[in-house]
């Protein structure tokens, strides 16, 4: 897959969320990734399989993992957020959304992606993937998402359809605060707000 030099930094950025995921181990069986020695050929990837294509991610290798993604992919980032909507190729989700999010993050703090889990895949068409992300964005926002990606594969094993649900409210933020310099980011909630944004929802005084 062709990648624009425009949109290289972008991507790399965005491999700072993702540098560990779980290993393909026979004898990790907390882990989403659930090898045996000798696993019969399935008609659809198997979860080792699936782990290892997310594996991709772990390894910085951005494009390798688009790799496994068909060029016309119907990506859907389920929500109400900022880059919620149907992406109708693989380009176009890995601009417009991939290398916005990663744009909000601060390049000088360490992030991580786990894939905590996989149900599905093997015999199925379908496969379900539980991820945690975590990071810092450029104002101080802690990025803590965990998310799942509904993923329909070819026999090829290639992603051809994905659902993302994802926590809305925190891409939101995230999208809102760091495209913009008028907000700041605090953790701290040490008084009560009433009016529209808090208790009772009435008005000041």
């Amino acid at each position: 897959m062709h990648i624009p030099t425009s949109l290289l930094p972008l991507l790399t950025l965005s491999t700072l969320l993702i540098p560990a995921l779980a290993t393909c181990s026979p004898t990790n069986q907390t882990s989403a990734c659930l090898c045996t020695p000798a696993q019969p050929a399935t008609k659809f990837p198997n979860k080792c399989e699936i782990s290892k294509v997310f594996a991709h991610l772990a390894e910085g290798n951005f494009t390798a993992f688009l790799d496994q993604v068909t060029p016309d992919v119907q990506w859907t980032l389920m929500g109400t957020h900022a880059l919620a909507g149907v992406y109708h190729n693989r380009t176009i989700f890995a601009v417009d959304a991939l290398a916005r999010l990663a744009n909000t993050l601060d390049p000088a703090h360490k992030g991580s992606m786990k894939l905590t889990y996989i149900v599905g895949g093997g015999e199925e068409e379908w496969s379900v993937q539980e991820l945690h992300g975590q990071g810092v964005c450029k104002n101080g926002l802690v990025y803590d998402n965990k998310f799942a990606w509904v993923t329909r594969w070819t026999e090829q094993g290639k992603i051809a359809e994905c659902r993302g649900y994802l926590d809305s409210a925190l891409v939101q933020r995230a999208i809102t605060e760091n495209e913009s310099g008028e907000y700041t980011y605090t953790d701290q909630r040490l008084t009560m707000k009433r009016g529209p944004v808090g208790a009772g929802c009435a008005v000041e005084s």
